[in-house]
């Protein structure tokens, strides 16, 4: 556990500069285990498709020994949330440019890497399972993302279409 005035590695002190308006004791460092590991031909972050719902890039999960079970009760499901960790992510701003206009916009109204915990969450389809790996389709994240978690996507054609929109 790192304590209340620690600070993770690759995040250092001016990265969290809000710390000053949160009391000690409510303060609180989280730390998680990835389950698995994403595979796909995305090698960097300049080669992410810009809107995962237009994205065709496929690839595939394994799961980390230990969690060969947790896709169990997935056969019919086609779609997936996935959250995921941005490990090339170093630092972040609140504020940053938008990628296609360069205009300045708060981190929470962006879909950018550079975020303050540098948690992702993308929708995908799910192709296939073969033990204790998945294939998906409709990727925006890189070779290498630790995975955090997974949830299903049951078919509710409106609550799908919400999600492809936001």
């Amino acid at each position: 556990m790192y304590g209340y005035n620690a600070y993770p590695p690759s995040r250092g002190p001016d990265q969290y500069n809000y710390l000053h308006s949160i009391k000690k004791e409510a303060c609180m460092i989280i730390c998680y285990r990835p389950i698995g590991v994403l595979h796909c031909d995305i090698g960097s972050r300049k080669d992410i498709p810009a809107f995962f719902s237009t994205s065709d890039v496929a690839g595939w999960i394994d799961f980390y020994n230990g969690y060969e079970d947790v896709i169990r009760g997935l056969d019919g499901v086609d779609r997936i949330i996935v959250l995921f960790y941005f490990h090339l992510s170093k630092s972040y701003s609140l504020l940053q440019k938008r990628r296609r206009t360069g205009e300045l916009k708060g981190v929470f109204s962006l879909r950018s890497p550079d975020r303050p915990n540098a948690i992702g969450l993308s929708v995908l389809k799910l192709k296939g399972l073969t033990g204790s790996r998945i294939f998906v389709e409709g990727l925006d994240m890189v070779d290498g993302s630790p995975i955090l978690d997974i949830w299903p996507i049951r078919s509710d054609p409106g609550k799908v279409s919400h999600l492809e929109s936001g």
